[in-house]
């Protein structure tokens, strides 16, 4: 992660010396599929001994998916076939939900958590010609990315003496670094404008949950999002 952030620097130095590189601005719009994995809880829920063929505390999926839907700008430098861009991309909450069942508490312990992303990257790509004014690009990034977390812990009572639904809450906003993958198709249209489609493979850290007011159970695991991103850019 240090070797790319100063491959960026030097590149971004280069291009500001260069007397022949366009500015650019742009918008963007993405679509993708948000994984959730590798679930844990560090044995903060049940005891993990087996009872009735049953883990207690073992969660029944370690993993979830949800869609990714966000909305951007982008502002860059462009030379020749190579380009550095600063971009900014929001995106709507996604649902981090979570079961273990936990009999020696006599409950099904549930995590549901809503969080939505915020990802300021830097990019370096690099272009190729398909024709007159088709392109293909592929590049890299690095940045930030602001996680807004809103959790309940659940327990769902399983026997008939104890309550239907305990709910205990947790917010929280967190900052991590993050890293993605690119590669897609421009088209050039007339002298100043340019629409891009890109796959994008991005790495976006750790997600968390708890521990909740008055309850000590938590949960972790990492984020990562397959996306396909429409946009457009307008040299100044």
């Amino acid at each position: 992660m240090r070797l790319l952030a100063m491959l960026l620097v030097s590149g971004l130095t280069s291009f500001v010396q260069a007397a022949d590189a366009e500015w650019y601005v742009g918008g963007r719009m993405s679509v993708g599929r948000m994984l959730m994995e590798d679930a844990r809880h560090s044995g903060s829920v049940g005891s993990g001994q087996v009872i009735g063929n049953v883990e207690d505390g073992a969660f029944v999926d370690t993993d979830a998916r949800d869609y990714s839907n966000g909305i951007g700008i982008a502002a860059g430098l462009e030379l020749d076939r190579w380009s550095l861009e600063a971009e900014l991309l929001w995106r709507y909450r996604s649902d981090w939900d979570l079961a273990a069942p936990t009999p020696s508490r006599g409950v099904v312990s549930l995590f549901r958590t809503n969080y939505g992303t915020t990802t300021l990257f830097f990019n370096g790509m690099r272009r190729g010609a398909l024709g007159a004014r088709w392109h293909w690009e592929a590049g890299l990034g690095a940045g930030l990315v602001r996680k807004v977390f809103d959790s309940e812990f659940i327990e769902r009572g399983e026997v008939r003496d104890l309550p239907d639904e305990l709910v205990f809450e947790d917010s929280r906003t967190e900052v991590d670094v993050g890293w993605q993958l690119l590669a897609g198709l421009t088209r050039s249209i007339g002298d100043h404008w340019r629409l891009h489609m890109r796959y994008r493979y991005a790495d976006f850290g750790a997600l968390k949950a708890g521990p909740y007011d008055q309850r000590n159970e938590h949960v972790s695991g990492d984020l990562r999002v397959h996306e396909v991103t429409l946009g457009f850019d307008r040299h100044l």
